[in-house]
């Protein structure tokens, strides 16, 4: 990477906004805490496989059905009620307290901002205005405005598109190694934020790989220095 993005897109839940709040929703019905893993790890197994067939469903539809299966196998509340409680939690998820400095240094920097996510629009720009992030961000981009899942790399193409730039010229930042193989594999600059886990050897090798949300845009925008 020889020079720095001119937008930066950032993946939203799990990277921007933390899972805390369901884990403590699904604790409530009665499950063990590990059970959101399993839950979310599911749901994008499922959500990946739809797009590999070139289908699409809303994340929340997949979400809710390997709810009820989780919520089955580890014997806890299976009624509606418990459900949309926890399923209503994506819509109170908190940011990460690295978020606001990392999109206020890409701002005060001159690049711009994308949200893209494999999650709804509206729920989204809910959670950035609440964060205090939305005014900074140019473009929520849903995989229901592009008609299919991350990681097929049309949604990335798309949300190049729509920042009207070339795929090169943007940056996704993201703490899934699914997700920053994906946007490598449709040509985009690249970071991944180790929040959990070590990058897996045999996906595209990110070109930049940080601790943190401000550490990965920092060296994002330390490259075109």
């Amino acid at each position: 990477m020889e020079r720095a993005p001119r937008v930066v897109a950032f993946d939203v839940i799990g990277t921007v906004f933390s899972l805390d709040v369901l884990r403590e929703r699904l604790t409530a019905a009665e499950v063990p805490d590990h059970a959101l893993e399993l839950w979310f790890s599911r749901s994008l197994r499922d959500l990946f496989a739809l797009a590999a067939a070139g289908v699409h469903r809303p994340f929340r539809e997949v979400l809710d059905g390997n709810l009820a299966v989780v919520l089955d196998r580890f014997g806890g509340k299976r009624d509606e009620a418990a459900r949309a409680h926890i399923l209503d939690g994506f819509a109170a998820l908190q940011a990460h307290a690295d978020a606001g400095e990392a999109f206020r240094r890409l701002a005060a920097a001159g690049v711009r901002i994308v949200a893209l996510t494999n999650g709804a629009g509206p729920t989204t720009e809910t959670l950035l205005k609440r964060a205090g992030l939305l005014d900074l961000v140019e473009h929520v981009v849903s995989i229901d405005d592009v008609g299919i899942a991350k990681p097929r790399r049309e949604v990335y193409h798309h949300a190049a598109q729509l920042a009207v730039v070339p795929v090169e010229d943007m940056a996704l930042v993201a703490a899934h190694p699914w997700d920053v193989n994906g946007a490598a594999e449709a040509g985009l600059m690249t970071a991944y934020v180790a929040r959990r886990e070590p990058y897996p050897a045999f996906f595209r090798k990110p070109d930049v790989t940080a601790p943190d949300l401000d550490a990965a845009v920092a060296a994002l925008i330390r490259t075109g220095g």
